[in-house]
């Protein structure tokens, strides 16, 4: 809406966010709870390794497989083919310069948006999809979990790349944080 509509939602709809954010949070419990409530799956404890959920039938496996990974990636592919649709309208605009310009930040924008959304697919995919198949414990089970942790690093440096706002104020917070360092080191 921000981008289509030049309205700030968090403004104009703030509980509609919190709504959102709550229901982000409570609907992913919800499934785990009727799925442990009707035995569907349960928690399994080996000696000396982590807890892990066994998922007791398939219906069940399939169905999380489109609540936590399908769903999700289809509503990102919406978005995100919606956003570069808007950003590539030249409708109305006359100007041959200002039409080239818009099409070289279409350019780069596509480009980022492929970069970020791929480095997350290839990296955020595997521990999705293993975790309803495999024993987090095992070899394959340990490696997607890595993979998993790897983007979640990842996350805020591939974000500061993408958008340069971010990056900025991770600079001026590091000249902050150095100058405070410098300060408190001289006064004692």
């Amino acid at each position: 809406m921000h981008i289509v509509f030049n309205r700030n939602i968090y403004t104009e709809k703030p509980y509609l966010i919190i709504l959102i954010h709550f229901l982000i949070y409570i609907l992913p419990a919800l499934n785990l709870i009727v799925q442990f409530l009707t035995d569907w799956s349960r928690i399994q404890r080996g000696v000396d390794e982590s807890c892990d959920i066994i998922y007791l039938s398939l219906p069940v496996q399939i169905f999380n497989l489109f609540f936590i990974y399908i769903i999700p990636l289809v509503i990102n592919i919406i978005i995100l083919g919606l956003g570069i649709r808007h950003v590539s309208s030249i409708q109305g605009v006359i100007s041959g310069q200002i039409i080239l310009h818009r099409r070289r930040r279409q350019r780069i924008l596509l480009l980022k948006a492929i970069a970020f959304y791929s480095i997350w697919l290839i990296l955020w995919s595997p521990d999705t999809l293993a975790c309803q198949f495999v024993d987090v414990n095992s070899d394959p089970g340990v490696f997607t979990v890595l993979l998993s942790y790897i983007q979640i690093a990842l996350d805020p440096f591939l974000i500061a790349i993408i958008d340069i706002r971010f990056l900025t104020k991770w600079r001026t917070s590091w000249k902050k944080m150095k100058r405070n360092r410098r300060i408190d080191a001289v006064a004692a």
